[in-house]
């Protein structure tokens, strides 16, 4: 028995964590898999059925970088020492000072840098320079990877590319009925399931005009997904229905369309699932190209995006989504551009790296 750790970023989300758990799965039984994470996900990822260790994000108001990181070493170091993995994965944009610090102390360890493209032009250049640090760069596919304009694009040596990575497989999704009663739906409903990942700690008005107009539709039914970390729930407007299950994909063919953001994993499982979505993108993401995401998904035709958050444009876009003909074809679209699971195949690569057989190649992080 062989084991390895995960440690994953988010303070508040759940994107990295669920990465981390869609491949560790997957892994084989005599490899065993341990979570180190930043996320207040924890209970989350012990439900799931992980052994998992919690390291608050730093608090920029009370502590200090130098102090936040020393401390993280520390507890790097400590699990190190009590877990002895033999690989260490980390699933994040920018790896941290105190974890680098730790993971270059003896005995060397296989290390592994799961790393999204899909960067923002131009941006990330000091990201960058830590992937000679690690023996190999995963990353994860991307389905509008040919409107990719970011730094990771040229950024190969070290890299293994697997397809677009998602927590659950098609077989693990409930049937439209099973998803219905499930979340208490009427049958013979237009469903329409909002997540709006694009709002920070309010909701905003563009969740609150999406609500409003499709109120006027007296065919469509309304949930909002909540999420699931009490410490990222909002308040919602009276009377509407909500769904915090974890995870949601699993209750997807229960709707019709979604209203969501464009970050990696909601994007690719709506496409991989063939949910119509209407992508709301974040534009002020530090590195992450959820624009250029949402509109690769409108040119290919398995998607909108609603950029502009204007009530005439959310008109246009809904006209798409509550047309029958248009809505049936874009999940038609999205079926004919599918793709595999990579979690499959990032398993399988950690997998063999965690066998002593697997020499290091030894990278110098200068």
């Amino acid at each position: 028995m062989s084991r390895v750790l995960f440690i994953t970023s988010n303070g508040f989300g759940l994107g990295h964590v669920t990465r981390c758990m869609a491949i560790a799965r997957r892994l084989p039984d005599d490899v065993e898999p341990i979570v180190f994470t930043l996320s207040e996900a924890l209970p989350i990822v012990r439900r799931e059925g992980f052994f998992a260790e919690y390291f608050p994000s730093r608090d920029q108001e009370a502590e200090s970088a130098n102090h936040w990181n020393g401390r993280l070493s520390r507890r790097v170091t400590a699990a190190l020492e009590e877990y002895d993995p033999a690989v260490v994965i980390f699933d994040g944009t920018y790896p941290y000072r105190g974890m680098l610090e730790a993971l270059r102390r003896p005995p060397r360890r296989k290390l592994l840098w799961v790393r999204r493209g899909m960067w923002k032009a131009g941006q990330g250049t000091v990201n960058l320079q830590f992937a000679p640090f690690f023996d190999t760069v995963v990353e994860p596919g991307e389905f509008a990877s040919a409107a990719d304009s970011g730094l990771t694009v040229e950024s190969k040596e070290g890299v293994v590319a697997v397809a677009p990575i998602l927590y659950c497989d098609d077989d693990d999704l409930l049937e439209r009925a099973e998803a219905e009663r499930e979340l208490g739906l009427s049958p013979g409903r237009l469903n329409v399931l909002m997540q709006p990942g694009w709002e920070n700690e309010v909701f905003s008005p563009s969740a609150r005009l999406c609500i409003e107009r499709l109120e006027r539709e007296s065919t469509v039914q309304m949930m909002v997904a909540e999420s699931p970390l009490q410490a990222r729930s909002v308040p919602l407007p009276e009377g509407i229905s909500k769904v915090s299950t974890y995870p949601l994909s699993k209750v997807y063919r229960a709707f019709d369309f979604s209203i969501c953001g464009a970050g990696y994993n909601i994007f690719h499982e709506l496409i991989a699932y063939g949910l119509p979505g209407l992508f709301v993108p974040n534009a002020g993401t530090p590195l992450d190209d959820q624009v250029a995401r949402a509109r690769y998904a409108q040119e290919a035709g398995v998607g909108r995006s609603w950029e502009s958050k204007t009530e005439q444009e959310l008109e246009d876009h809904l006209s798409w989504f509550l047309d029958d003909d248009r809505r049936a074809a874009m999940a038609r679209r999205a079926r004919d551009l599918s793709f595999e699971n990579g979690a499959e195949a990032a398993a399988r690569l950690i997998a063999e790296l965690s066998t002593p057989e697997v020499e290091i190649v030894v990278r110098d992080p200068a």
